[in-house]
């Protein structure tokens, strides 16, 4: 209020000289009134759904959490006592992108959930082939941090949420609550189909520069490598078209029409259901990822935009816990390209000790060669 008395005090001696006083009286109170509603509009928490109000950047230390998932048979032979992984291209993918990467444990009690939950700035729920129906595991712990998610927002706090393939299909069958997939198997790189407003009227894409929207939309750039997908039809099938808003769809090698990626109406959650992190970090020959120039900028722009969220609240954790909780004190494993990925981090239900920063490789195992759907 004082600073719209100056306002007003100094807009009034400016032009008494040459308006009238009530011309005077009526312009410098409009001149407050909008000051007022200015700072008004600045000052007050975020309130789902309305995206004009969306906080600007409040942290520039950014961390991720990102959600482990339980090894599948080919990966088991070279957990050893660990039961759960992360590939180490999505720690990078969220690194490159300027934030620290918080692995999530699977298995883990509903107070760890909450707690991780409201010590990072937002959420990453990986690809990878697991049961939804797995007791203690991904789906389990993605149901609490979900939950947890919501409630966040819903106090005014901004938190992102973002699936990528298996993690945008978590979403979906979160919000659904039971499993509304489709057989849809896609194992080629793919361009995106926009549809009506998505490319300037979504979250997502509103903020994409003009050339990565074309490397989308004209080029076979986006990495698909999935079974199982979301479509238009079982969302609305569901009632679920109201809370998620389609933004792009694609077609798989049969021609199933499927969601390639959508984000909720009124919550800043989203999901891609390719895997952006592979133009830039996934070497395997056989799989001809695309690693062009314009493939590996399009992808960047999912971090990016992951990361911009993440800015948008104050999480953090505790100073003297942030070094135990962040990535760091885990070394990724090289797989000598035995699995589709170059290196995996390796964890236990019980948090491990810090270790060394040695690298270790994967050490040859009968098999070891068979590559599985992600």
């Amino acid at each position: 209020m004082v600073a719209v008395a100056s306002v007003w005090s100094m807009w009034s001696m400016v032009i008494s000289d040459v308006l009238k006083p009530d011309i005077v009286i009526m312009g410098a109170n409009l001149l407050a009134l909008l000051f007022l509603a200015g700072h008004c509009l600045a000052t007050q928490p975020w309130a789902p759904g309305q995206q004009s109000l969306a906080p600007a950047e409040v942290t520039d230390r950014p961390v991720i959490g990102i959600l482990s998932m339980e090894p599948t048979p080919t990966i088991e032979k070279y957990c050893g006592t660990h039961d759960s992984y992360i590939a180490a291209s999505y720690v990078k993918f969220v690194e490159g992108a300027g934030a620290q990467v918080a692995p999530i444990l699977i298995g883990q009690s509903p107070e760890y959930y909450k707690q991780m939950a409201n010590s990072v700035n937002g959420l990453l729920f990986p690809g990878g082939a697991t049961y939804f129906n797995e007791e203690n595991g991904y789906a389990a712990a993605g149901r609490q941090l979900y939950d947890e998610a919501k409630a966040i927002n819903a106090r005014g706090q901004y938190f992102p949420v973002f699936g990528i393939c298996l993690g945008m299909e978590l979403l979906a069958v979160l919000d659904a609550k039971e499993d509304l997939r489709s057989p849809c198997k896609s194992e080629d790189p793919l361009p995106l189909r926009f549809l009506p407003g998505a490319k300037g009227g979504s979250r997502m894409f509103s903020r994409a520069p003009r050339k990565i929207v074309t490397t989308l939309e004209k080029y076979n750039v986006t990495v698909n490598h999935h079974r199982r997908c979301v479509t238009r039809a079982e969302m609305q099938r569901r009632g679920l078209d109201s809370d998620w808003r389609t933004l792009t769809v694609s077609e798989d090698a049969e021609g199933v029409e499927f969601i390639s990626a959508f984000e909720h109406t009124r919550q800043p959650f989203y999901g891609v259901q390719f895997h952006p992190e592979k133009n830039i970090y996934e070497w395997k020959r056989s799989k001809h990822y695309p690693h062009s120039e314009r493939a590996v900028a399009a992808s960047r722009y999912f971090a990016d935009f992951l990361v911009s969220e993440a800015r948008r609240n104050a999480h953090s954790f505790p100073e003297a816990d942030e070094r135990h909780q962040l990535i760091y004190r885990h070394q990724p494993v090289d797989t000598n390209q035995k699995l589709m990925w170059e290196q995996l981090y390796f964890f236990s239900k019980q948090i491990d000790p810090p270790t060394t920063t040695q690298n270790a490789t994967l050490a040859d195992s009968p098999g070891s060669q068979r590559d599985f759907d992600v």
